[in-house]
């Protein structure tokens, strides 16, 4: 269980992220924003289907923003205005 009550996260499904593909992490914003492009799109993560080496969150691939597979999805996130 981590600081805001999550456990058991890691390896649900693949998240899809903001940010267009890029083979390295050079010349990425500094500032945390997406990163534009066109083509594939970053998944982070693994999923139920992977091997354990897969199922952490520094793990990314890259894939067709048209594919759907059942084992890639996305966080909602509810900022608290605090």
């Amino acid at each position: 269980r981590n600081a805001f009550g999550l456990y058991n996260s890691i390896g649900n499904v693949h998240e899809w992220v903001a940010d267009a593909w890029h083979a390295s992490h050079a010349g990425a914003p500094a500032d945390g924003s997406a990163r534009e492009g066109n083509g594939a799109r970053v998944v982070r993560g693994g999923s139920f289907f992977d091997r354990p080496e897969r199922c952490r969150s520094g793990f990314r691939q890259a894939y067709p923003s048209w594919q759907r597979v059942f084992d890639v999805g996305f966080r909602v996130v509810i900022e608290d205005a605090r």
